[in-house]
């Protein structure tokens, strides 16, 4: 199992209702299966917060839906981001 930390950002901390929380998955497991840990963990369908994240970082690099999960550390999920 690799221990990982969930950054949450922005209006996804509505969503999910916190901003960090630590987890435990099976090395291999890809960002889609964490993104499916961390709804059943916060009691929410996990394609409503698939469809609300814009951007996915681990360990400060962008990495796509199904990179796998190897090393533990720290995954964010972010929204789209609106400004002006």
């Amino acid at each position: 199992m690799i221990e990982l930390k969930v950054m949450v950002l922005a209006s996804l901390v509505d969503l999910v209702g916190k901003s960090e929380f630590s987890l435990k998955v099976e090395k291999g497991a890809s960002v889609s299966d964490v993104i499916q840990l961390v709804a059943e963990e916060c009691d929410i369908e996990s394609g409503l917060l698939a469809s609300e994240i814009q951007l996915v970082a681990f360990n400060h690099h962008r990495v796509d839906f199904d990179t796998p999960i190897v090393i533990g550390g720290e995954l964010a999920l972010m929204p789209p981001i609106t400004g002006g």
